[in-house]
C-alpha cells in the first residue's frame, strides 16, 4: 500500500460519491452570475433567461446536473457548438489568414463544467502540495479553496 496521499486522491472507488452531488444554491449562485451579454450556444437558451429565472430552474437544473455527473454522462446538445469566424482585421481579406474560429458553447454545459473545474484544481493543488512536501491536510485546504468537494 502506497502512503502518498497524492496517490490515494486519484484512486476513484466505482461507486459514485455523494460528495460530488451539487446543491441547488450552488447552481442557482452560478446561474445568477451568468452574463446576459455574451452569445447563447446551440440550445438557443438567452443568457438573459438563465440569469432571470434563476430561483425557479435552479432546482430541476441541480437534479440533471446531479443525474449526469451520477452516471458519467451529459446531454447531446451539451457537446455540440456553433462556430463562426470572427475577423482578426476589418475588413477581412483573405477567409484563411484573417479570420478565426469562435465556438459558441452551451451555457449549462459551462455551468456543469465549472463545477468540475472546481473539483479538479482542488486535486491538483493538493497533489501540487503534497509533492513538494507542504503539509496536506483538510485543514489547510478549507482556508485556501472556499468550497471543499
Amino acid at each position: 500500500m502506497v502512503s502518498n496521499p497524492c496517490y490515494q486522491l486519484f484512486t476513484l472507488a466505482d461507486d459514485y460519491s455523494s460528495d460530488y452531488d451539487r446543491v441547488v444554491d450552488q447552481v442557482e449562485k452560478r446561474l445568477v452570475n451568468i452574463n446576459v451579454y455574451k452569445a447563447p450556444g446551440p440550445d438557443f437558451i438567452p443568457n438573459w433567461i438563465l440569469r432571470n429565472f434563476a430561483p425557479f430552474i435552479a432546482q430541476p437544473l441541480t437534479a440533471v446536473f446531479n443525474a449526469s455527473l451520477r452516471e458519467g454522462t451529459v446531454p447531446e446538445i451539451w457537446k455540440s457548438a456553433i462556430v463562426i469566424p470572427a475577423p482578426k482585421v476589418h475588413p477581412p481579406k483573405l477567409i484563411s489568414s484573417d479570420l478565426r474560429p469562435i465556438s459558441l458553447l452551451p451555457v449549462l454545459a459551462k455551468v456543469l463544467e465549472s463545477f468540475v473545474a472546481d473539483w479538479l484544481s482542488v486535486l491538483v493543488t493538493r497533489c501540487i502540495l503534497c509533492n513538494t512536501h507542504i503539509i496536506c491536510n483538510d485543514i489547510f485546504f478549507a482556508f485556501i479553496i472556499p468550497e471543499r468537494i
